[in-house]
């Protein structure tokens, strides 16, 4: 593998790195307009429900219950987490669709800080590697072909 290859590499990853956070950044500005296009009442996480797969992967999900002035009484999941978050008890604005209220959305999802985790270097590595791989396949490829002719 060339300095030329590793370089594609980073490159590739960069790109793909960007992708990601564009689209994180894309679904966050819909959230956030949607949640302020439509009413919004109060609701309470009634329950966690606990999703185990495995001794380090449990993951938590809020069931939070909203009613509607009409006195309509609904139930949605909020967003998964590593952590029983936010605790049981606890109020949540909810906002949703007066068409359809049972499609309601917590007004706050959990933030995207932009911070990066280990997960996040990891796939860097992991994108560099592929790519860098990729770039040192079709160079020997074509430097075999032209070597041919």
């Amino acid at each position: 593998m060339s300095s030329l290859d590793f370089g594609i590499g980073i490159v590739a990853a960069i790109v793909v790195a960007i992708l990601f956070r564009r689209s994180a950044w894309r679904d966050r500005q819909e959230h956030d307009l949607w949640v302020s296009t439509h009413p919004q009442v109060m609701g309470v996480v009634g329950r966690m429900k606990v999703h185990s797969g495995g001794e380090h992967s449990t993951s938590y999900t809020p069931v939070i219950l909203y009613t509607l002035p009409n006195g309509q009484r609904y139930e949605i999941d909020g967003r998964s987490s590593g952590s029983p978050a936010p605790a049981v008890g606890t109020e949540v604005a909810v906002a949703y669709d007066a068409a359809i209220p049972s499609t309601a959305r917590p007004v706050e999802p959990p933030p995207w800080t932009g911070d990066l985790g280990i997960g996040d270097v990891i796939s860097f590595f992991l994108v560099t590697a592929i790519a860098a791989g990729i770039a040192t396949f079709i160079r020997t490829f074509v430097s075999a072909i032209i070597a041919r002719l």
